[in-house]
């Protein structure tokens, strides 16, 4: 499911960076593991632990089944704190410069200091679980397996509003930008709503199981689903633009920029498409299933079953004696459980 994540998470904050140069289109393509963490710290679970991340220069934050959320310093390879309050797993989150907030099977959303790791508020109002926020510098949107979307404040956390009546499942990944927010639920539909007017204007039908992540900007939507393809739309269109087949299990995250789609797939792989092509141009296999996954920078990050892996694309290696793309991540481990 989305971290958030997104998965389930948020989006690349700056395409123009150096993470738009094109490295990884080459065969063999193979990105330094700058970080690693075996999920030892869990009970042995049958589900991926790690629920939902996000990764923004050298701070990373994972939520998990075990009701916490951590917070690691990617450069010292450490956790630098954990952050109990929750009554259940954490399925998303998302930080800025002063806040986390995250929102869990407790039906709750909490809101933490960043620099202290304080629990400041919890907003209640959901009756199922929590699956999947976003927020900006005035409002907070969460949606639920209560099969609603509330508006809150998100600097009061005050209610404001509720979208509701138009899924039929549990609302799994939401994303928003400007005046338009866009729904993925286990109804099988995307929707597309107007945040003022609280209605959905479009519903995008063309997979047929649930909607497990989205990833939406510039009139663009790309959705990954539990039926194995990810799908691209134009909003404004009840059809998708394209459909792109390769994943051999469900797909469980995905996030783009104007250059690329990174997907990340029960099939224990992460495939990277050319967002222009829409052709699949590396895969990066992976230990375990993949459950969550968010790239900021040169820096992907990356939930397994087994472990939280953080890659850097500016720094690699290629398989010159290879022309399959299909890589096999012999990247060096310059971080490991300590």
């Amino acid at each position: 499911m989305e971290a958030g994540s997104s998965s389930t998470a948020p989006q690349g904050e700056d395409p123009t960076s150096p993470n738009a140069a094109t490295n990884y289109i080459s065969p063999g393509f193979s990105p330094s593991v700058v970080f690693e963490r075996p999920t030892s710290w869990w009970t042995s679970v049958m589900v991926c632990p790690i629920s939902t991340l996000q990764l923004k220069g050298n701070l990373c934050i994972s939520g998990s089944i075990d009701k916490v959320l951590k917070m690691w310093d990617v450069s010292e390879s450490t956790c630098k704190n954990t952050l109990f309050g929750h009554m259940g797993p954490v399925r998303c989150l998302q930080f800025d410069d002063n806040l986390i907030v995250s929102g869990s099977d407790d039906h709750n959303v909490k809101y933490w200091e960043l620099q202290t790791g304080v629990h400041i508020n919890t907003l209640e109002g959901h009756t199922e679980r929590v699956c999947c926020l976003q927020f900006d510098d005035m409002k907070l949107l969460t949606g639920s397996q209560d099969q609603t979307v509330r508006l809150w404040d998100k600097l009061t956390g005050e209610w404001q509003l509720t979208y509701q009546h138009e899924h039929n499942g549990s609302i799994w990944c939401l994303r928003f930008e400007g005046n338009t927010m866009v729904t993925g639920s286990a109804d099988h539909t995307v929707k597309v709503w107007d945040l003022e007017t609280g209605k959905a204007r479009t519903t995008l039908r063309g997979h047929t199981a649930s909607i497990a992540s989205l990833s939406f900007h510039n009139n663009t939507i790309v959705s990954a689903s539990l039926d194995k393809t990810l799908q691209i739309w134009d909003p404004r269109q009840p059809k998708p633009t394209a459909a792109l087949k390769s994943h051999e299990l469900a797909v469980g995250c995905v996030q783009f920029d104007e250059n690329k789609i990174i997907s990340g797939s029960a099939d224990e792989t992460i495939k990277i498409w050319d967002m222009q092509k829409r052709t699949c141009v590396n895969t990066l296999h992976q230990d375990s299933a993949v459950a969550c996954l968010h790239f900021s920078g040169n820096r992907l990050a990356v939930g397994t079953r087994n472990s939280l892996k953080i890659f850097d694309f500016a720094d690699f290696d290629l398989d010159l004696t290879s022309s399959n793309p299909t890589l096999d991540l012999r990247a060096s481990r310059l971080a490991v459980e300590k």
